[in-house]
């Protein structure tokens, strides 16, 4: 097991990965308030909720986050937000979207 320790540089957010011996790479975040490295979380803990909330009790993340309030949206469609923000802006974005069910930063630096 490999672990090395990153440092975003557009925000003060320590990510902690780990290269596991299955070959699969985990990603922990610290959380400041909670004093504490969690390795996933849903994208708004008031709209949703784990889907398998045992399985995350036992660091079982697969089964993702579902909306706690189905979508209401009217002619709304999927795709991908072709602009350059940061993960915040793109966190917020996302949050006021209510066909976003997910987003993501791809620029990530080891």
């Amino acid at each position: 097991m490999t672990s090395q320790l990153v440092k975003e540089k557009q925000r003060s957010v320590s990510k902690w990965l780990t290269l596991k011996s299955s070959g699969q790479l985990e990603r922990s975040v610290w959380v400041e308030n909670g004093k504490r490295w969690q390795t996933c979380s849903c994208l708004d803990e008031i709209r949703f909720k784990p889907r398998d909330q045992k399985g995350w009790e036992i660091a079982d993340w697969s089964g993702g986050c579902v909306r706690r309030t189905p979508l209401d949206c009217k002619n709304g469609s999927d795709g991908f937000i072709k602009y350059s923000m940061s993960l915040a802006e793109c966190e917020a974005k996302c949050l006021k979207n209510c066909t976003c069910m997910a987003y993501a930063n791809t620029d990530l630096r080891v």
